[in-house]
């Protein structure tokens, strides 16, 4: 009998402790933090955006998942936050996709800036980040792929219709970035 797959809560937490920062410095890292690490905010926001990916612009890179009605607090450390998350599947699901924003610069793939003047390129981008956040939660055993799929092609068909782009652009843009992610491993 195989074991059970882990909780949404202990997936979204291990993503917290294994990127955030500083959970790396109180776990005793050193400066400087690898390349891989963020700072993990959060900040109260309508519901119409999950979160938000802001690359190394001469700090380090920061991701930012919003929760309706959160009270914004510097002192909060982004582990405790997490775990007082009303919707941890959301909330997941959200920073997985932003963390595969940061994976794509990381790898030399993207920007992580959103350009309405680069249609192709943002698109491609965005698709990119939700297959690298399936790898990502996939490797951690995560099981609520159709959560994660309509919210994943929620926000594909918002940039989609945002960018002007049509569906049969967008769907071969999705398959080259997936070969591409894929044989770049």
């Amino acid at each position: 009998m195989g074991s059970a797959a882990p909780s949404v809560v202990t997936i979204y937490l291990s993503l917290v402790e294994d990127y955030d920062r500083e959970e790396y410095l109180r776990a005793g890292g050193e400066e400087p933090s690898p390349r891989s690490k963020v700072l993990i905010r959060f900040e109260s926001r309508p519901p119409d955006e999950a979160g938000f990916y802001m690359p190394d612009d001469g700090e380090l890179p920061r991701i930012f998942v919003y929760r309706s009605g959160f009270a914004e607090d510097p002192l909060h450390r982004a582990i405790d936050v997490a775990r007082a998350a009303t919707d941890p599947l959301g909330e997941l699901i959200a920073l997985s996709h932003e963390l595969g924003h940061h994976e794509l610069v990381l790898r030399g793939h993207g920007t992580g800036i959103f350009d309405r003047d680069r249609p192709i390129e943002s698109y491609t981008e965005e698709a990119g980040a939700w297959f690298l956040a399936r790898e990502l939660l996939a490797k951690r055993g995560f099981v609520d792929w159709t959560e994660f799929d309509r919210r994943a092609e929620h926000s594909l068909k918002t940039y989609e219709e945002g960018l002007g782009l049509a569906s049969d652009v967008t769907g071969a843009i999705r398959e080259r970035s997936k070969a591409l992610l894929t044989a770049a491993g």
